[in-house]
């Protein structure tokens, strides 16, 4: 009875380990994760206002409302140091790109603040 358990237990692992080693080959490509219009915004945020590294996500939720609107908004990634300019610049270029009320658009930066300059 324990060799039959001993035996079982290696099935199992080993079938885990298969499993881990096909989802490891099949994760997915930045281009399916983002849409054309996500991407073109990307580009042209990282060309009009110097922000490396820019991800950006937009989105579209039903409003919870009786007039019963769609709410948009965006999510920006960037990655660099805080920096509030910079912050505003791309706040600005999404606001015009694609209408979405400033307070809809949210910007996050992967490094630390940038410090002031005297």
């Amino acid at each position: 009875m324990k060799k039959s358990a001993v035996w079982l237990l290696c099935l199992l692992a080993a079938a885990l380990a298969g499993l881990l080693l096909l989802q490891s080959g099949q994760t997915e490509s930045e281009a399916d994760l983002h849409s054309p219009e996500e991407k073109r915004l990307a580009a042209a945020l990282s060309r009009v206002t110097g922000a490396a590294g820019c991800e950006v996500f937009l989105f579209e939720e039903a409003q919870a409302s009786t007039f019963g609107g769609r709410e948009q908004g965006a999510v920006v990634f960037i990655s660099g140091e805080k920096d509030l300019a910079l912050y505003l610049r791309v706040q600005s270029s999404v606001h015009t790109a694609t209408g979405i009320p400033i307070e809809s658009i949210d910007i996050y930066f992967s490094g630390k603040e940038k410090e002031a300059s005297e």
